[in-house]
């Protein structure tokens, strides 16, 4: 017996619903290109809020993955951003 009834009822009600739908592959094209543009952009954006906090030794507070992605970002150049623009 389960102490919450109503829980059940509810996985069964959505299974049921769940079990008529149906999936459809879609194809977005130049997606692996538009995701690398969102990172070219926002990455410098990111540096340019965290570099103040960062500075002086206070980036070993960021974990390990933080520190590699803005030392990912360092090697971006300003064409790279404008060329990212212009994509999306």
């Amino acid at each position: 017996m389960s102490i919450y009834p109503s829980t059940r009822l509810l996985v069964c009600s959505r299974f049921f619903f769940i079990s008529w739908l149906t999936t459809v592959e879609i194809v977005i094209p130049e997606l692996h290109e538009m995701r690398i543009a969102h990172i070219v952009s926002i990455g410098p954006e990111s540096l340019c809020t965290l570099n103040p906090d960062c500075g002086g030794g206070k980036g070993v507070i960021l974990t390990y993955d933080t520190r590699t992605n803005l030392a990912f970002f360092h090697s971006f150049i300003a064409a790279d951003y404008v060329a990212t623009q212009r994509l999306r």
